[in-house]
């Protein structure tokens, strides 16, 4: 099948625009909103739906297309395939959403919404920016007595999470002592950061610190108490 022509006269107006970014979990799945004017006794005839991602460097991947009354993935780019769904029964109700699935961190980036309707030879537009978010995992605390002369090891690791934490030491006087700490942040092979971080103290009975993790983009705010005892 070829795709209908569609005459280029873009009405934004008539399209509902989301206010903010949808914050998409990793793994999860997220609805990319697209509303659009349509009459309840028009039909999808003559409906045409192209979701595509925008690419700064060239032509736009196709997400997913919707012509003909039926899915048209021929085109669709590689990596969102099997990961995309667009609501028949509600397009003719004007809502061409888009149901991507599973997702990944490299969905990240900016969509487009194209609706035309051939039959009264307009097309509609939107676009919108997702973010992908991951949380971080409880942090595992792990001490090293060995070669410190009194002194003990305190090792915190998490990962899992995206985009890279703020990693915060406190003394028991809730001073901020991350400076004397040593945190390195990498990423695994889906782009999901692990965290280790490890300070020194002395080993001085009924001393207390804190140590703090935050994933701000999602507002996760990990504080655990390490004492020394």
């Amino acid at each position: 099948y070829s795709s209908p022509f569609l005459l280029k006269i873009v009405w934004t107006a008539g399209v509902a625009v989301v206010s903010s970014p949808p914050v998409a979990l990793y793994g999860s799945d997220v609805i990319l909103s697209c509303m659009f004017p349509h009459k309840p006794d028009s039909g999808t005839r003559h409906v045409t739906i192209n979701w595509e991602r925008n690419n700064p460097s060239g032509p736009g991947r196709v997400v997913h297309s919707y012509y003909y009354q039926r899915d048209q993935l021929d085109l669709q780019d590689e990596a969102y395939r099997n990961r995309t769904r667009i609501f028949l029964e509600e397009v003719r109700k004007g809502n061409a959403s888009l149901k991507l699935m599973r997702v990944r961190l490299e969905d990240e980036g900016r969509y487009a919404c194209y609706v035309g309707n051939e039959q009264d030879h307009v097309e509609h537009s939107t676009d919108l920016v997702v973010a992908v978010k991951a949380p971080y995992t409880e942090p595992n605390l792990n001490f090293d007595l060995s070669n410190q002369d009194d002194h003990v090891l305190l090792v915190l690791t998490s990962s899992g999470g995206y985009p890279s934490a703020a990693i915060q030491w406190l003394n028991e006087a809730g001073s901020d002592i991350t400076e004397k700490s040593n945190t390195t942040q990498s990423a695994d092979e889906t782009g999901r950061f692990r965290i280790g971080s490890e300070v020194v103290f002395p080993a001085v009975e009924n001393l207390s610190y804190t140590f703090v993790l935050e994933n701000r983009a999602l507002q996760q705010r990990i504080t655990r108490p390490v004492s020394v005892t």
